[in-house]
């Protein structure tokens, strides 16, 4: 893998729907493309102009930026990581860019949240527990339980075991922790089983909540890496999703319906949250939720 590092003109990317998903204002990318290489991310379609995605750009300003844009906002909305790479590839070990980003968070006393497949986070726990006196949320994306299948779609990420004792640490340092059950490949991962382990686990290490997507995306640029790559599991899998999917954006699972509601009892009977609307409510996280009009022009959005 090749690593350029690069100074950029801007880091805060404003996410025009809060409201679905976690509250989140403004997005922080402190690199460009992944180490994880999992075969079915949605960041290597064509629309995103990365040109190699296996190769990784280091934002080296990223942190100054941040504490400068930072600086000037009046009201303390929640800042995302995560969106379109990973905050704790393999590379953050040494490079620490995410490191310094939860540093300027801290100065600033901005509410955060966190996406990420790594148990690296946890090098960041005492950063963590300072923000979360204002407040933090951590999703882990979590497809499969089975460490088998997880090292195939998701190769160079962490076992999900890894990630579930992530989630257990972090819980029992009161960190609002959950998961990203997405994408749920269809005909892969969209089955009653992987459904119940996946509740079963997440509920015996202390995750508050499981926001499921029974589909994934097929843009051009990740439809042909990602079909390419199935036929690494099953030449049948690999047929069956050229045939159906064409030319398709999103292919949902045939099984969404009936699926969801089994979801859906499962979540309830583990006591676990699974709409947006309903982790919005958690009550530190109600101040950051929403803005005004008002909010926004004094902002200069």
């Amino acid at each position: 893998m090749k690593i350029d590092y690069v100074e950029t003109k801007q880091i805060l990317i404003r996410n025009k729907s809060p409201e679905n998903w976690f509250g989140v204002h403004y997005n922080v990318n402190p690199y460009r493309g992944c180490q994880h290489n999992c075969i079915y991310c949605d960041s290597r379609s064509d629309c995103y102009q990365i040109n190699n995605f296996n190769d990784l750009i280091v934002k080296t300003n990223a942190a100054e930026l941040l504490d400068d844009a930072l600086f000037s906002k009046r009201r303390k909305v929640t800042i995302g990581t995560g969106s379109m790479s990973d905050p704790y590839i393999p590379a953050e070990k040494h490079i620490k860019l995410t490191e310094k980003i939860l540093k300027v968070i801290i100065k600033h006393s901005f509410p955060l949240h966190i996406v990420t497949k790594s148990d690296l986070i946890l090098r960041d726990l005492e950063l963590l527990n300072e923000i979360n006196k204002t407040f933090v949320s951590v999703c882990f994306t979590i497809t499969t339980c089975n460490n088998s299948l997880a090292q195939i779609i998701e190769p160079k990420a962490p076992t999900p075991d890894k990630r579930l004792k992530a989630i257990e640490e972090l819980s029992k340092n009161n960190i609002y922790t959950g998961i990203l059950f997405q994408p749920i490949l269809p005909y892969l991962l969209d089955n009653e089983a992987n459904i119940k382990d996946l509740i079963d686990k997440a509920s015996d290490h202390g995750a508050k909540f499981i926001i499921p997507w029974f589909a994934v995306t097929l843009r051009t640029g990740q439809r042909e890496y990602f079909i390419d790559k199935l036929g690494q599991i099953s030449s049948e899998l690999q047929l069956k999703y050229q045939e159906e999917t064409k030319n398709l954006y999103i292919f949902n699972s045939p099984r969404t319906k009936e699926l969801y509601k089994y979801f859906e009892f499962k979540c309830q009977e583990a006591n676990l949250l699974y709409k947006m609307k309903d982790i919005l409510n958690f009550n530190k996280l109600k101040p950051y939720k929403q803005m005004t009009i008002f909010d926004i022009e004094a902002n200069n959005i």
